[in-house]
């Protein structure tokens, strides 16, 4: 998966995708949602085939319309939101299913994240003051480490 940084606000996803088979050759590619970052620019995800989106990293930046984007490599560590754990998501999660969704941010039932009143817990460290999915965590940082690792070694 790539981020790319810096899109003008009225870039449509149609023309992202177009870009970016021009400089791939890449069919089959995914665009995300277009976000507002705080300095007033845009950004998006793709998800497009690892030779294609080498490429793109490769170079950094790719031309959507008259701005020149910069590209990145976006990866993530998966969050089950059935038992909170990282590494992987609800589908293959070894726990028995949840009827009731922990909210991810202090792990209590009975609320969603967005309202939640109280204190951030991890349950990954089993510690207040940060969750499981934060850089925050030492358990997140070392599994990032190892990701970043891995990606390294495949080049």
């Amino acid at each position: 998966m790539i981020e790319i940084l810096d899109l003008d606000g009225a870039t449509t996803n149609e023309e992202i995708a177009g870009r970016i088979t021009e400089e791939t050759g890449a069919s089959e590619l995914k665009i995300y949602e277009q976000t507002k970052l705080r300095s007033g620019a845009w950004r998006t995800k793709a998800l497009l085939p690892r030779k294609s989106a080498d490429k793109l990293i490769t170079s950094g930046k790719i031309r959507i319309g008259l701005t020149f984007c910069r590209i990145v490599e976006r990866f993530d560590i998966p969050l089950c939101f059935n038992c909170l754990s990282l590494g992987h998501i609800n589908k293959h999660c070894k726990e028995p299913a949840s009827l009731e969704r922990a909210c991810f941010k202090c792990t209590r039932t009975g609320h969603v994240p967005k309202e939640c009143p109280n204190e951030k817990y991890c349950g990954e460290a089993e510690q207040t003051g940060h969750t499981s999915n934060s850089y925050n965590c030492q358990n997140y940082r070392k599994l990032m480490k190892e990701k970043i690792e891995n990606l390294r070694r495949r080049k």
